[in-house]
């Protein structure tokens, strides 16, 4: 009884705990292996009262990363443009807050949601 407690207590925490997996936002900018993606959405979400501000991600491009259209249909890099919506899926889960070292994420995979 007292192991079956536990093991929900804690699978509860690590539930809590387990940091944003992807977020979706408006590519901003495109670098040499990094895109800069809006994720406001994500960081206000943890804020009560947040301001009206906007935040970047710098989403690290690695050569393990996948780009695909909302259909599955596979990408590379140069099809991606400033202003595009993007769904970006992360490498590891991470918690993306207002500090800026949260908002350096690296992308398993990058979806592009309109064309």
């Amino acid at each position: 009884m007292i192991r079956t407690v536990v093991f929900v207590l804690v699978s509860l925490l690590l539930t809590g705990c387990t940091g944003t997996k992807f977020f979706e936002g408006t590519l901003y900018s495109i670098g040499e292996n990094y895109f800069v993606v809006d994720c406001s959405h994500e960081v206000k979400k943890r804020k009560n009262n947040a301001e009206d501000i906007s935040y970047p991600c710098t989403v690290r491009i690695t050569d393990q990363t996948k780009f695909s259209d909302e259909n599955g249909n596979k990408l590379n890099v140069d099809d991606f443009t400033e202003g595009v919506t993007v769904k970006v899926i992360l490498a590891t889960p991470q918690t993306i807050s207002q500090s800026k070292e949260s908002r350096d994420v690296e992308a398993r995979e990058i979806i592009l949601l309109n064309r």
